[in-house]
């Protein structure tokens, strides 16, 4: 029993470690502001045309997959591939393949959730994230740009 309660002990050491230096590899590759108000702003005004003119006729879903990882991963905040569907306005089947696509293109990674082995977390891989940094720092969607 006694080695048990060590592999347990020693695995939730890992898991914390672990989680520490996730955080401390967030704060040195922490997103400029600009690029992360750049992000959100084009996010919502994709929603306001969904919203105005009708999701039918303004659909991306790999964009707005992308977007909506590239946000969550800003805020340290994981996104389950059960609910990854949700930014991609699409059903979960449509969204399950612009995923496979998006993973086979090396944007997007899935990882297990050590918490919940049962669950399945997605996020953009490096090359996902500089690419979505180097469009956003490109876009004429930003904030400062709209007038």
């Amino acid at each position: 029993m006694p080695v048990v309660k060590k592999a347990a002990s020693l695995l939730a050491l890992l898991r914390s470690s672990a989680g520490a230096l996730a955080r401390r590899r967030r704060v040195v590759r922490g997103t400029p502001m600009a690029v992360r108000e750049t992000a959100m702003h084009e996010l919502k005004g994709r929603r306001k045309m969904e919203h105005l003119f009708g999701q039918h006729l303004f659909g991306e879903p790999s964009r707005d997959i992308l977007l909506d990882l590239f946000l969550a991963e800003d805020r340290g905040k994981p996104v389950a591939l059960s609910s990854g569907w949700i930014a991609s306005g699409v059903s979960a089947a449509t969204a399950l393949r612009f995923v496979a696509n998006l993973e086979k293109a090396g944007f997007v990674q899935r990882k297990e959730d050590f918490n919940d082995g049962d669950d399945i977390h997605i996020s953009l891989t490096a090359e996902g994230r500089d690419r979505m940094i180097a469009y956003l720092r490109s876009s004429d969607t930003s904030p400062s740009s709209a007038s």
